[in-house]
C-alpha cells in the first residue's frame, strides 16, 4: 500500500465557561503528519499559542479549572491571520473532546468547519481498552506522561499527541490507528 502523508492540526481551547456564550481565552495548535494508510503519526511539527481578552466574564469553575485570570488576558489577542494560515494547510483537525472546542473555534474560524475533525476522546474506545476514563487527563496519568500544566492550551495539545503515539496493550499498534479508522465529524 502506498504511503499517502497528511498533515493535520491538534487544536485545544480554553474558554471563558461552557455555555453558548462563552468565549475562547486560550488556543493552542500543534502541526503533525500522519500516514493515511495506516494511522500511524509521523512527526510533530510547530506550534502556536495565543491568549485572547473575553469580552464575557471568566466562570469560577472555569478559572478553577484552567488557572486563566481576567487580568492575564487584558490587552492580548489571537494571531488570526497565523490561524488561518495554520487550518487552511490542515487536512483535518484533531482535539480531545472535539465537540467542545469545534464549537469555540468555528465561532471565530469558520473555515475550521470545512474540516474533518477526529475526536481523540470518542474516537478511540479507551474503555474497550482497559481505561477506566477516555478523559484526558486521566488518560495521561494512567500512561504515565509527564504534564507540566493539567488543563493549558499547549500541554494538553501536546500530552494528546504523545498518547496517539503510544502503543495499545492489546494490538501493539499506536493508538492513534484506532483514531484515524473512527469516522470524523463533518459539519
Amino acid at each position: 500500500m502506498a504511503r499517502v502523508i497528511r498533515h493535520g492540526l491538534a487544536i485545544d481551547v480554553e474558554t471563558t465557561g461552557f455555555s453558548n456564550a462563552d468565549e475562547i481565552i486560550e488556543l493552542a495548535t500543534v502541526r503533525f503528519e500522519y500516514n493515511v494508510s495506516n494511522g500511524h503519526i509521523i512527526s510533530i511539527g510547530e506550534s502556536y499559542v495565543g491568549k485572547r481578552e473575553p469580552q464575557v466574564r471568566i466562570t469560577w469553575g472555569a478559572q478553577q479549572t484552567h488557572g486563566i485570570g481576567e487580568a492575564d488576558l487584558v490587552g492580548h489577542s489571537l494571531d488570526e491571520a497565523m490561524i488561518r494560515n495554520l487550518l487552511a494547510a490542515s487536512d483535518c483537525i484533531l482535539a480531545h473532546n472535539a465537540s467542545f472546542d469545534r464549537r469555540f473555534v468555528e465561532r471565530l474560524f469558520p473555515d475550521a468547519g470545512r474540516k474533518p475533525w477526529y475526536c481523540s476522546m470518542s474516537g478511540v474506545n479507551w474503555k474497550g481498552l482497559g481505561f477506566q476514563s477516555a478523559g484526558l487527563q486521566s488518560l495521561v496519568r494512567d500512561l504515565g506522561i509527564s504534564v507540566e500544566r493539567a488543563h493549558r492550551g499547549l500541554d494538553d495539545t501536546m500530552a494528546m499527541l504523545e498518547i496517539l503515539q503510544r502503543r495499545s496493550p492489546k494490538s501493539g499498534l499506536p493508538f492513534s490507528v484506532d483514531l484515524f479508522r473512527s469516522a470524523p465529524m463533518y459539519r
